[in-house]
């Protein structure tokens, strides 16, 4: 049966602006990695192939996009940071001081400089973020004023205008709120929701700290304690806010049971937006320049989606989705021998030397490519998609074992598709499909720093490796 979601889902959206001031967002995928899409020239860009495994959750990135941004991402194995727009990455702090990382947020100072908010768990088991004011050169690490000391820091905020004002805020423990004015030299705690949440957003000049809870949206307003001001008893995922608050006062918020909701009212009143899917909501994104660009970004279960009329109408706006033969959505009959490698995208490669085994994926997308590995043996896989006339392509070959494309497909119809491969002579293998769902083909999508070639590309090293 095919499942109704991608299981490499888009976790978090973080929207900048180009050099000349058009929207665009960085996305963190648990198969993509992280992708930046320039949503006026339509083209895309992996920025995350140098990053430690495994895939990111959380994304932050300093505006304007370039090649001295700085990218930081929340791994289960550290907080992965780049300060060259994506070329390359270092896990920080560098003495592993903060092991368990939830959340990250990335400002700069009114030099230009920028400021990285890591939250977690401290290295000895005690909530606590860590600091950088230098660029991510230097670390300060501390824990929650009040002695907090169950539980971790979950989410962090900037304020929109962070350079001039240095405010951001933290959520730890219980549900409770910490604010600084003064660039993270000193922090206030602002009260508790009482309970788990999900992200904060404020505005500039942070008369407005909006929380997404667990148990409804909540507002701080002008530094007071938080209070429950819509949604109560619902989950709200995510909440972003317009970065001009003084023209333009917008909220958006992500609430499953309710749907996608956005104020014009400053969090007073909210109005229900047309959803382009049933999936879950896991992350919204205001854009820099809301108040005139109009755009906003979701993230779901299956997909990504961007508006530029406040809301009004969607289109997709994420590229690929990396399914590899390890995924739910591959299935397989024969003789396969799974092969663990550092090389492979997912670590995993399969092989075939038998006559009639047969792997088969399960994808949604426009187009797809099928990446196999080089084997120095010489074989020919037969391909069908959707039950079509069969195509028979010879397998790569090489002395050294790397990704390469073995056969794809384009200008398919935004839909579940099936592609089977058969074992019709010698040696045939396996190692991802990767699904586009929308038209940035590999000429488009490119990794940056020179020595990365683009995945599918002969030669190609894992994503991350």
């Amino acid at each position: 049966m095919i499942p109704d979601y991608l299981p490499s889902n888009i976790r978090d959206v973080s929207p900048i602006l180009d050099p000349r001031g058009a929207p665009g967002v960085v996305y963190a995928s648990n198969g993509g990695g992280l992708e930046w899409v320039d949503l006026a020239a339509g083209t895309a860009e992996a920025v995350g192939y140098g990053m430690v495994r495994p895939w990111p959750r959380r994304v932050s990135v300093s505006s304007p996009w370039g090649d001295t941004a700085v990218v930081a991402a929340t791994t289960s194995e550290c907080l992965s940071v780049s300060v060259d727009g994506g070329a390359s990455y270092a896990c920080l702090p560098e003495d592993g001081s903060l092991p368990t990382i939830n959340d990250v947020a990335v400002g700069t100072d009114a030099d230009g400089v920028a400021h990285i908010f890591g939250v977690g768990i401290l290295d000895g088991g005690l909530p606590g973020w860590c600091l950088s004011r230098d660029g991510a050169a230097t670390w300060t690490c501390q824990v929650p004023p009040g002695g907090i000391v169950d539980g971790s820091c979950d989410a962090a905020a900037i304020s929109p205008d962070y350079a001039t004002e240095g405010m951001a805020w933290i959520y730890c423990g219980d549900g409770s709120v910490f604010g600084t004015a003064d660039q993270g030299a000193s922090w206030q705690a602002l009260g508790s929701t009482g309970g788990s949440i999900q992200s904060i957003a404020g505005n500039a000049g942070g008369s407005r700290v909006f929380i997404a809870g667990d148990d409804g949206l909540w507002v701080c307003r002008d530094g007071g304690a938080p209070e429950r001001i819509a949604f109560d008893g619902e989950a709200v995922l995510g909440v972003d806010v317009s970065w001009d608050w003084d023209a333009d006062p917008t909220v958006f918020a992500l609430v499953p049971h309710v749907g996608w909701v956005r104020s014009d009212d400053g969090g007073e009143t909210f109005t229900t937006l047309p959803a382009p899917t049933l999936e879950v909501p896991l992350s919204v994104g205001v854009s820099p320049g809301f108040s005139t660009d109009h755009t906003v970004s979701v993230t779901t279960t299956d997909g990504a989606w961007t508006r530029v009329d406040r809301g009004e109408t969607w289109f997709p706006s994420h590229a690929l989705e990396v399914l590899s033969v390890g995924d739910e959505l591959w299935s397989r009959t024969g003789d396969w021998k799974a092969t663990d490698d550092e090389a492979a995208a997912g670590g995993t490669w399969i092989s075939s030397r038998s006559v009639g085994d047969a792997a088969t994926l399960q994808f949604r997308g426009v187009g797809v490519d099928l990446l196999a590995m080089t084997d120095a043996d010489t074989g020919t896989a037969r391909v069908s998609l959707d039950g079509g006339p069969p195509e028979d392509v010879a397998t790569p070959t090489s002395p050294d074992v790397s990704i390469a494309t073995l056969w794809s497909a384009r200008d398919l119809d935004d839909a579940w598709h099936t592609v089977t491969v058969e074992n019709v002579a010698g040696a045939v293998t396996l190692t991802a499909g990767q699904a586009w769902r929308i038209p940035f083909w590999p000429s488009n999508l490119w990794i940056r720093g020179k020595d990365r070639p683009r995945p599918g590309a002969v030669g190609a090293t894992r994503p991350g490796a």
